[in-house]
């Protein structure tokens, strides 16, 4: 007979499996999974891969798949929940100035499905790693 392999759970995706559990245990019958639900297991299954996500909170592949390949082909920045947002001042003019293709693409994620992208030229001299922090800080 085959062990069961149990691995280490990330917090996020216990946290993750938490709010899954309530929804299916609140909900009422038949109703479709909510959009910041499907935004979180989006961004586990980015960070985890398909398989362990749709293991553990026990959803459909094909449509975790589908909408993951959907996040990956679309360019647009998801808005933080009304309340969250906060100015961030970039000093350096060079962000905004046209370029034919950035050297670098960054985007962060957080939990709540909440992203920040940026493309960067060669000659950016921007502290990434300072900003990145800078933005997971303020995710909570």
């Amino acid at each position: 007979m085959r062990q069961k392999h149990h691995e280490a759970l990330s917090p996020q995706i216990e946290e993750t499996q938490k709010r899954f559990e309530h929804w299916r245990a609140t909900r009422t019958k038949r109703s479709p999974i909510p959009e910041e639900l499907w935004a979180s297991a989006v961004d586990l299954a980015r960070a985890h891969g398909v398989w362990p996500v749709v293991r553990v909170l026990k959803l459909n592949s094909a449509a975790l798949k589908q909408r993951l390949e959907k996040t990956e082909r679309t360019d647009s920045v998801v808005a933080p929940a009304e309340g969250t947002a906060r100015f961030v001042e970039l000093p350096t003019p060079q962000f905004f100035a046209p370029a034919a293709q950035p050297a670098l693409v960054l985007t962060l994620c957080d939990g709540a499905g909440t992203r920040l992208e940026l493309r960067l030229r060669e000659s950016s001299a921007v502290d990434v790693a300072g900003l990145a922090a800078a933005w997971r800080s303020q995710r909570g």
